[in-house]
């Protein structure tokens, strides 16, 4: 985490803890981060439809959220007092990782080491884990368990076996210890994997986890950079 201390009229009122990567961001901040990376989307659209206030409105408030829900230390209302030039650079300059960082299949996670499967070798074991996956991420109810479950299975220590209780308490140790990055890296190998499956085998299976391999795998695109840049111009004007 990188430190700021950011002021109002000159004197010291918050100081920010700025993550250097998904591995410093819990899934519950991605959670809340998620919609304003979708409400920058709104704006894009916005702007090329000449809605320059509407897309500078919501630009304005898609960063300050992803600020806000990604960092430690300060709320929106808080970082709302702030000036622009202060959170522009903060945005630029601090989270390039939004758009640039690739997913990893390896990970240590509390003194635990773990690694993705390899679906380039398309073995029939991991074509049945797929789709039990599938399977488990369209029953569960509680949209939070979903990332947890994929990784859940996907990693593994050594040799894989398909024990359910061993996918259960990696689960649970997940869930207390692992940062976004593992999530990440989980549901991007998972998404190319579904890619091997027929697209009507897809419209019947994969519904929810596609829904939420979108969350896991989002990133703020290069042009949402652009128009945060041109809507706080317009907003400083």
């Amino acid at each position: 985490m990188k430190k700021y201390n950011l002021t109002e009229n000159g004197k010291k009122k918050y100081t920010l803890l700025v993550p250097e990567g998904r591995h410093e961001v819990s899934y519950d901040q991605w959670k809340d981060a998620y919609q304003y990376l979708e409400m920058a989307h709104e704006a894009k659209a916005d702007f090329e439809n000449n809605l320059y206030a509407e897309a500078t409105k919501k630009s304005i408030t898609s960063i300050i959220n992803l600020i806000a829900a990604l960092c430690e230390g300060v709320t929106f209302e808080q970082l709302k007092k702030i000036s622009f030039d202060k959170l522009k650079n903060i945005f630029i300059f601090e989270f390039g990782w939004l758009s640039k960082e690739q997913p990893k299949k390896k990970f240590k996670i509390n003194g635990r080491v773990f690694e993705i499967p390899d679906f380039s070798k398309k073995t029939a074991g991991d074509f049945m884990d797929v789709m039990d996956l599938i399977a488990q991420v369209n029953d569960k109810k509680d949209d939070a368990e979903l990332g947890l479950v994929i990784a859940a299975i996907y990693m593994r220590e050594g040799e894989y076996e398909q024990d359910i209780d061993k996918i259960n308490e990696r689960k649970e140790f997940l869930k207390r210890y692992a940062k976004m990055d593992v999530l990440f890296g989980a549901g991007f190998f998972f998404s190319n994997s579904l890619l091997n499956l027929e697209k009507s085998m897809l419209l019947h299976l994969a519904g929810q986890a596609v829904k939420e391999l979108e969350r896991l795998t989002s990133c703020l695109s290069g042009w949402a950079i652009i128009l945060y840049l041109q809507a706080l111009q317009k907003a400083e004007c």
